[in-house]
C-alpha cells in the first residue's frame, strides 16, 4: 500500500483524535445541554450565548448574538480555546442580524468529536472570507 502526502495527514489526524479518546464516545456532553456565554473580541461589542444540545453521536449548538454588524458573519467550531484559537475543525451556519442587530443560527448535526474542552464557538467578521473573530465560546 502507498501512502500519499495528503493521506498520510489525514491518517495521522485521525489517529491522533482517536488516541485521545475523541471518536470513540470520549466527545459530547454525555447527552446534556450547556450554555455558554459568547464574548466579544477585538472589542467588537457583541455578546450572546452558545447553547450546545448533545443527542448521542451529534450535537446542536444554537448561538444568538446582540450587537452584530450588518451583513452575514461566518461562524465555526475551533480546535483550541477562544484564548488559544486553532483551526477550523466544523462550519456553522452564517448569522445575519435584523435591524437591531441581533442575530441567531441553528446547527444540527455536529460531531460529537468536536463537542468538549479544547475546542471553540467563533463568530467572524465577515461571511467570505470570515476575516476576523468578533465573538467566541469555551465549549465546556
Amino acid at each position: 500500500m502507498q501512502i500519499r502526502g495528503t493521506g498520510l495527514g489525514v491518517m495521522l489526524a485521525l489517529g491522533v483524535v482517536s488516541a485521545c479518546g475523541y471518536g470513540s464516545g470520549g466527545g459530547g456532553l454525555g447527552g446534556g445541554t450547556a450554555t455558554v456565554p459568547m464574548n466579544a473580541i477585538n472589542g467588537s461589542g457583541v455578546s450572546g450565548t452558545a447553547r450546545v444540545d448533545d443527542q448521542g453521536d451529534a450535537s446542536t449548538i444554537t448561538v444568538e448574538l446582540q450587537h452584530v454588524p450588518s451583513g452575514a458573519h461566518a461562524g465555526h467550531v475551533h480546535l483550541g480555546s477562544c484564548a488559544q484559537q486553532g483551526a477550523i475543525v466544523f462550519g456553522l451556519n452564517p448569522i445575519t442580524p435584523d435591524t437591531a442587530g441581533n442575530g441567531s443560527a441553528i446547527t444540527s448535526g455536529v460531531s460529537d468529536v468536536f463537542i468538549g474542552p479544547g475546542y471553540s464557538v467563533e463568530y467572524h467578521v465577515a461571511l467570505d472570507p470570515p476575516g476576523d473573530p468578533i465573538a467566541c465560546a469555551d465549549i465546556p
